[in-house]
């Protein structure tokens, strides 16, 4: 089980580094141009975006690193946190993009850029799905050893 998660981390992890170097460049970028609500929103954004990574990056290294010492059903909670904070990561980044693709940008004739392809990207999908997954994988084998433990210890 605790592989397994190991393993999903570093999965969801590389996954989420395309986006968090594209989230911090275009919002260094993008900070002098900034009027109005997205004085507060792109900032907002990109806090909720780097607290999940950063939290799901040190929590998962931490779990590794303590693996044998914590009982299961702490275990079973820090791990569903993990997971949970790489979900809501990706989940922003469709989010965001599902916004983009609602309510697209003004077209500037000046300007040769054009928004009108954006689309869900599949690595944001790829890792809510392997979050959404190490959280099911750790109910269902936490669950599993809870029993057999307790199946143990009551014979």
């Amino acid at each position: 089980m605790r592989v397994t998660n190991l393993i999903l981390h570093i999965v969801t992890l590389l996954l989420m580094l395309p986006d968090a170097l594209f989230i911090g460049l275009s919002t260094l970028v993008s900070l002098p141009y900034l009027d109005g609500i997205e004085i507060i929103e792109v900032p907002v954004f990109f806090l909720l975006f780097f607290t999940g990574f950063f939290f799901s990056l040190i929590g998962g290294i931490m779990q590794f690193a303590g693996y044998r010492k914590a009982p299961v059903k702490k275990y079973m909670k820090r791990e569903v946190i993990i997971h949970g904070l790489a979900a809501l990561s990706f989940g922003l980044m469709i989010a965001y993009t599902l916004i983009l693709i609602l309510n697209p940008a003004p077209k500037i004739p000046e300007l040769s850029t054009d928004s009108s392809n954006v689309r869900v990207s599949v690595i944001d999908i790829a890792g809510f799905a392997v979050a959404i997954i190490g959280i099911v994988f750790t109910l269902a084998a936490g669950t599993i050893k809870n029993k057999k433990a307790a199946a143990i210890t009551g014979a």
